[in-house]
């Protein structure tokens, strides 16, 4: 493959206007295991020159998610080990996403409750986020680390649904590639009425696919395959998926994604050294996954 032929940059990566490229690199203290975890490029283009020169001949040994088949395809052909382990809802521009009359009805419902306006990013509009962190149901969890781009910067787009000033939903998109955005953040308030967070991808989509833009990615749920599978991993990781379905809700969270009828692109993780036990449980300490699965085995 030519470092010209990637259509995407692996999930949560993005395309930036800084001219400064960034790779977010963590040591996993296994084997001199290094997970690039984010990153930000100038350009597409930039991206595919780092990714085709930094992972011919890695001189460490190297973790990555949220790769789509054409990565993975190229990681395996250059001896890393791949292992699908998700799926990406994708919704595309003149597609029958919102078609559905029960998804029509929550779309008419949410927007009768207030108003949906992009926001321009400023210090102001970051608190506000923090503030309806505060207000949602997971606010008391353990957040999340390393994984998604939850912090608002100058290159990324907010869609906000307010309520007489009250903000009541939001979500967060980064840029995925020269025709994609991806969601990076969905966070609502609690007990919200009906229909607000469906009225938001609605606008949201309609809004960023007018115009270059082809694709709106509702980002990744883990250890989930709308497409039939036959191998051996793939059915350990559902298994895994349903064990801690009591701390991380991956059925919910396709339940949710999948009334827009999306696009469902498998997605997956690669290593230079095989998958094993040690290495997972480095993944979950640096994720703050582990520190999410005790909090819910408490409480």
């Amino acid at each position: 493959m030519s470092k010209n032929n990637f259509k995407y940059l692996p999930l949560s990566w993005h395309i930036s206007e800084n001219p400064q490229n960034q790779i977010e690199r963590i040591e996993l203290n296994y084997k001199g295991t290094t997970w690039l975890s984010l990153a930000r490029f100038y350009s597409q283009e930039d991206f595919n020159d780092f990714f085709t020169s930094e992972m011919v001949s890695p001189n460490q040994n190297i973790f990555l998610r949220g790769l789509r088949k054409e990565h993975s395809d190229y990681l395996f052909s250059k001896g890393f080990h791949t292992y699908k382990i998700g799926a990406e809802a994708v919704l595309r521009k003149n597609s029958t996403h919102f078609e559905k009359a029960s998804l029509k009805e929550l779309i008419r419902r949410g927007n009768k409750k207030g108003e949906i306006v992009e926001k321009a990013f400023s210090d102001e509009n970051i608190k506000k986020i923090h503030g309806l962190r505060l207000k949602s149901p997971f606010a008391k969890l353990p957040l999340l680390t390393n994984l998604f781009n939850t912090e608002f910067t100058s290159d990324m787009r907010l869609f906000v649904f307010e309520q007489n000033n009250e903000w009541l939903g939001l979500i967060l998109c980064s840029k995925n590639s020269n025709t994609k955005y991806q969601v990076e953040l969905i966070l609502r308030k609690q007990n919200n009425p009906v229909g607000i967070m469906e009225a938001l991808i609605h606008h949201a989509f309609e809004i960023i696919t007018n115009g270059e833009i082809n694709e709106l990615s509702l980002g990744e749920v883990p250890f989930t395959f709308p497409s039939s599978t036959q191998k051996v991993f793939e059915f350990f990781i559902k298994i895994f998926g349903k064990t801690i379905g009591f701390a991380y809700n991956a059925e919910g969270l396709f339940n949710f994604k999948n009334k827009f009828n999306p696009v469902w692109e498998d997605l997956f993780i690669a290593s230079t050294s095989r998958l094993n036990l040690r290495l997972l449980t480095a993944l979950s300490s640096k994720s703050n996954f582990t520190n999410l699965l005790i909090y819910k085995a408490r409480n």
